[in-house]
């Protein structure tokens, strides 16, 4: 009986892998078995390479570079790996790469039907990059659409996690912490950038002012009192003309 080679790689990957994507081939929600009423048809899986010259799983590392570095299919593949291999040695636990790389990470779990969460710090702050994951037991590739790879709630399009994700039930990887989000620009620019002037008036007194403001707090307010807002913050809308109310909201939540 001959033996070839892909009997080989079946072997050496023990044969469970029916869950990826083929390579550099989409996937797209009509064809995933879970998280249809999150995602529409214009996001996908995309196929990674999930294994190394060694036939080691490398999809997690993998699926992220794919993400994070437009170069991923131009660089040679040795190189790519040897990327990867360096990234594997520096890295002690998945929770790793999320402070090492400042982003999120949101884990849509093919097997149990669950979503979960890896982020550093006390809460997501979920105006730092986070990158979509589809995960089955050990095997991961990214989630993706035409316009972002990775997403934040300042997109300017298709925002699911805005508009869908941050009001799912969403756990933390492991359990090792409960998942809290804060979406307040100013708690998290004093916690991320504390400020060295602690005697500048101004500056506690416009922090005292804003802070718990959010999104949905400015959204129940009038156009005038978020028009005050913006003239506390000193922030220059001549040039608008005519702002409406989501235009001056968005305004005063980029800062």
């Amino acid at each position: 009986m001959s033996i070839s080679y892909q009997d080989i790689i079946n072997v050496l990957c023990n044969n469970k892998n029916n869950f990826s994507t083929n390579l550099n081939i989409m996937c797209f929600v009509d064809q995933f078995k879970y998280f249809t009423d999150i995602f529409d048809n214009q996001y996908y899986r995309y196929g990674i390479y999930n294994y190394n010259n060694n036939y080691e799983n490398i999809s997690f590392i993998s699926s992220i570079l794919y993400c994070l570095d437009d170069n991923y299919f131009i660089v040679p593949k040795a190189e790519l790996f040897e990327k990867i291999n360096n990234i594997k040695k520096e890295l002690k636990s998945k929770e790793d790469i999320v402070k090492k790389l400042c982003i999120n990470i949101l884990i849509f779990d093919f097997k149990e039907n669950k979503i979960k969460s890896i982020y550093g710090g006390d809460y997501f702050n979920p105006y730092k990059e986070t990158i979509f994951l589809a995960k089955y037991e050990e095997y991961w590739e990214p989630i993706c659409c035409k316009e972002y790879k990775t997403f934040n709630i300042n997109n300017s399009k298709s925002n699911t996690l805005k508009n869908k994700l941050l009001g799912s039930d969403i756990e933390y990887l492991n359990n090792s912490k409960v998942f809290i989000v804060n979406d307040n620009v100013f708690e998290i620019a004093e916690n991320e950038f504390p400020s060295n002037e602690n005697n500048d008036e101004s500056f506690i007194t416009k922090n005292n002012m804003l802070n718990n403001l959010t999104k949905n707090k400015l959204n129940k307010m009038s156009k005038n009192d978020i028009i005050q807002i913006i003239n506390d913050l000193n922030i220059d809308i001549k040039n608008l003309k005519k702002p409406t109310k989501v235009k001056l909201i968005e305004i005063i939540l980029s800062q």
